[in-house]
């Protein structure tokens, strides 16, 4: 397995921890599924293997800390009916600073005793899965890191001002006609846009053609600009590949060719 392939699972296993905590977390105090002292993997999501239509995996039980917070939450939102989420959970979180050892060393031996229950269903819940579901299931969770890391790549762009690529000529006609669109469903407004398009004469669709070429031609100019300055910072994650191997002859970058035609 490559490197890369490793770090990103290594990367995105971690979140997945993460989002089971804020899920549990999120749950309790919201009061949900606080009778039974169970957390649902990733809040309310539904997991792998539920999705692939196999039989819903054992639920680990809450830790000590969240156990507490299941007890304590009703007295708190009784006591502050106003309170908002951060607020019940940071009043929470002093109980739990004031509780009593003993009372902590109660919750620690019943976790104890149901992460026994739990981890012997884990291991019967896995021997009634076939090579086939066992496989499907790896597959599945790769997937869904891959997808994690996907978003997450292109929220970090946004946030890092990358450019936008330009419409194509036919987008262009379509933001022109937007307000003529009515309560039309967008599936209905684009196959009527798409038929006005097609009765359009060559020279119309030249000129957003002609457009649609300009802008994309300003916005390879942008977007090497950019790539360097995230070179030049670290973030070669965010780069093109091809923005990283291909050579560059005199004058670099677009900054010392324009300098280059002042002069």
């Amino acid at each position: 397995m490559k490197a890369s392939s490793i770090w990103s699972m290594a990367v995105h296993g971690k979140m997945f921890r993460i989002c089971n905590v804020v899920g549990q977390y999120r749950n309790i105090l919201l009061n949900r599924h606080t009778s039974s002292l169970y957390q649902q993997n990733a809040g309310l999501k539904k997991s792998v293997e539920e999705k692939l239509g196999l039989p819903p995996k054992p639920k680990k039980p809450l830790t000590p800390y969240f156990r507490f917070m299941a007890q304590i939450r009703p007295a708190i939102v009784q006591k502050n009916p106003q309170a908002k989420l951060t607020d019940i959970a940071k009043l929470a979180g002093t109980e739990w600073g004031k509780a009593d050892s003993s009372v902590r060393e109660q919750l620690q031996a019943e976790y104890k005793r149901e992460m026994v229950d739990y981890m012997a269903a884990q291991v019967k819940y896995n021997q009634k899965l076939t090579d086939e579901q066992h496989e499907e299931i790896k597959k599945a969770k790769i997937e869904i890191a891959e997808l994690k890391e996907r978003r997450l790549l292109k929220k970090k762009k946004k946030e890092l001002g990358k450019p936008k690529r330009p419409l194509s000529a036919f987008l262009l006609f379509m933001t022109e006609k937007k307000d003529e669109r009515g309560t039309q469903s967008f599936k209905d407004w684009q196959i009527q846009m798409q038929n006005e398009w097609e009765k359009l004469y060559e020279e119309q669709k030249s000129a957003y053609m002609a457009r649609s070429r300009k802008l994309f031609e300003e916005y390879k100019r942008e977007i090497q600009i950019w790539e360097e300055k995230m070179i030049r910072l670290g973030h070669i994650d965010v780069v093109r590949n091809e923005a990283l191997i291909q050579p560059k002859r005199q004058g670099t970058s677009v900054s010392q060719r324009s300098r280059g035609s002042e002069e």
